[in-house]
């Protein structure tokens, strides 16, 4: 189980990474907002499934 579940966190801190990555590469357009409201459901979703 340890090892699972820190599997499940080292994949989780990924998605996060390249989710970062992407909204960094978003800010320069016009619409890092609602991208931004758009995910953070999907990450609470992640969180709560944890």
């Amino acid at each position: 189980m340890s090892v699972l579940r820190r599997l499940h966190v080292i994949s989780l801190t990924v998605i996060l990474g390249f989710f970062l990555v992407f909204i960094r590469h978003l800010s320069c357009s016009c619409l890092p907002w609602r991208t931004f409201t758009v995910y953070t459901p999907l990450v609470s979703f992640f969180f709560k499934t944890y």
